[in-house]
């Protein structure tokens, strides 16, 4: 049970109240907010340096990954298949920087939790923006434009706050209000 209680922690479900004991995790607004600028800053980053580093059959695997939207079904099958290739897209990018420690950095900003709560949030409402996104990402990749990959996965990772907070009122349910505490 503990062990199963420390994954659920690390991967930001829950967290240690007291040695041996867990509760679920709440996240400020504030919090949320600055890891998606952290994770921006950090993915930007990693796009900017696989646009000077990237082969070109690795950017030709990466735009593989590049999916169209799935073709209206919404069950929960569909949702996690587009969360996890959503997650291969990055990772796949992060990978392409060939930064060491990069993949273990996006790992620490972007807990788990918070990433698939984005991703269903998201297509909930436009699948086709992830698409397209994507698709933008690696076309400045292929041209070795470490400027615009940069900007184009900063634009993906860090939404506008007006637009993240509206793609679903659940989503609201991570912080337990806009003045909550930090978490530690």
């Amino acid at each position: 049970m503990s062990e199963a209680c420390g994954a659920l922690e690390a991967e930001g479900y829950l967290e240690i109240v007291k040695p041996g004991r867990f509760a679920v995790r709440r996240w400020a607004v504030e919090e949320v907010e600055d890891l998606f600028d952290i994770r921006a800053s950090v993915e930007g980053l990693a796009a900017a340096r696989a646009a000077e580093r990237a082969s070109r059959s690795e950017i030709k695997f990466l735009r593989s990954l590049v999916k169209p939207p799935a073709s209206g079904r919404k069950d929960a099958d569909t949702f996690e298949r587009a969360i996890c290739e959503n997650m291969e897209f990055h990772r796949e990018v992060v990978r392409l920087s060939r930064i060491r420690s990069m993949g273990s950095l996006v790992t620490t900003v972007m807990p788990n939790i918070i990433h698939r709560r984005i991703v269903w949030a998201h297509f909930l409402g436009d699948d086709a923006v992830s698409y397209r996104m994507h698709g933008r990402i690696v076309d400045a990749i292929e041209e070795g434009s470490s400027v615009r990959a940069r900007a184009a996965m900063r634009r993906m990772s860090a939404p506008p706050r007006t637009m993240f907070w509206q793609w679903s009122p659940r989503f609201a349910m991570l912080a337990s209000s806009k003045g909550a505490r930090r978490s530690s």
